[in-house]
C-alpha cells in the first residue's frame, strides 16, 4: 500500500529544471503517465519564473547546468517562499556535491543513471511528508477514504470498521480491477 493512487496524483504539479532535452522529454513523459501535471524549463532564471507561476509540488533539479547551476536555484526557490520540495537529480555523485545540495535547501538528491521507480518513490515520500493534508482524504466512486481519521465512508454513510478492515477495503478500492499477487 506504498504508492499513491493517481486520483491524489492529479492534484499534483511538478518543474523539471535540466538542460538536458532528453532527460526533460523522459521525465515528463514518465510523470504525465503517472498522472503528474508538469512543466520544464532548461535553465535557472526560467525555472525562477516557473516557480512564481507554476507553484510546483516538486521541482526535480539538474546542478549541472550551463549559467546559473542547480545549486543556486536551489537557494533562491527557498528564498521565494514558495512550498516545493526540492529534489536534485544529477550526474554530480561526489559525496561533497550531496552535502552541498542538501545543505543548499534540497530535500532529497538522486545520482544519473537512476531507476524511475525510485524517483517516483522519493517523489511521492516527499510529498507525503510535505504536504501531508494533500492525501488526508480522497473521492474514489461512491466511497470517501480519510487517511487522517482512518475512516471511510460509503455513499457519505460512514462505515464502522476495524483497523484491519479499514487498510484491507482501502487497498481494495485503490486497486478495483487490478489483478494483485499477495
Amino acid at each position: 500500500m506504498g504508492g499513491l493512487d493517481k486520483a491524489w496524483i492529479k492534484k499534483i504539479s511538478v518543474l523539471i529544471v535540466d538542460d538536458e532535452e532528453h532527460i526533460l522529454h523522459l521525465l515528463k513523459l514518465g510523470l504525465i503517465n503517472e498522472g503528474y501535471e508538469v512543466e520544464t524549463a532548461t535553465e535557472g532564471m526560467k525555472s525562477l519564473q516557473l516557480i512564481k507561476e507554476f507553484h510546483p509540488h516538486v521541482t526535480i533539479l539538474d546542478t549541472i547546468m550551463l549559467g546559473m547551476d542547480g545549486f543556486k536555484i536551489c537557494r533562491l526557490i527557498k528564498k521565494t517562499g514558495i512550498p516545493t520540495s526540492e529534489n536534485i537529480l544529477t550526474a554530480g555523485d561526489e559525496v561533497t556535491d550531496r552535502i552541498k545540495g542538501l545543505n543548499d535547501g534540497a530535500d532529497d538528491y538522486l545520482v544519473k543513471l537512476f531507476s524511475f521507480e525510485e524517483l517516483l518513490a522519493r517523489i511521492q515520500a516527499r510529498l507525503r511528508n510535505q504536504f501531508p493534508d494533500m492525501f488526508s482524504e480522497v473521492k474514489h466512486g461512491p466511497f470517501t477514504i480519510d487517511n487522517r481519521r482512518k475512516e471511510i465512508s460509503y455513499h457519505e454513510k460512514l462505515l464502522s470498521l476495524s483497523p484491519t478492515e479499514y487498510y484491507l477495503l482501502k487497498y481494495l478500492i485503490l486497486n478495483h480491477g487490478m489483478v494483485r499477487s499477495l
